[in-house]
């Protein structure tokens, strides 16, 4: 078993549990590389970014956003699902085919960030 780098301190809780996550993903898949660290920082925080730009375009007491700001959350979820991708987390055939849970979020990056995945 490679040994977790440990996350930079600047991450949220969100990222933090996407960068554990997705790093213990890579590492069961035998996949895992030093030089992955940076990218794994990226695709954490992108991880958090999509699930907190959602939630807040979604609640009913958030700022509902418009049409740009709704297409650059689905481009930013698009980019999170191919980046599980590259780390395993999510199988290449189901790149583009997301399941939507109750709250409105993609299920695969919400279970990558969730505080208690289902």
């Amino acid at each position: 078993m490679s040994k977790a780098p440990i996350p930079p301190r600047h991450l949220t809780d969100t990222a933090v549990r996407a960068w554990h996550r997705i790093f213990a993903t890579a590492v069961a898949r035998g996949i895992w590389r030093a030089e992955f660290r940076v990218s794994l920082e990226l695709t954490a925080v992108l991880c958090a970014a999509y699930i907190d730009g959602a939630r807040a375009l979604l609640s009913p007491d958030g700022p509902q956003g418009n049409d740009a700001d709704r297409r650059e959350l689905e481009e930013k979820r698009l980019l999170v699902r191919r980046l599980l991708v590259d780390y395993g987390v999510i199988a290449p055939e189901r790149e583009r085919l997301a399941g939507i849970n109750e709250e409105g979020l993609d299920s695969d990056i919400e279970g990558v960030c969730a505080l208690n995945p289902r």
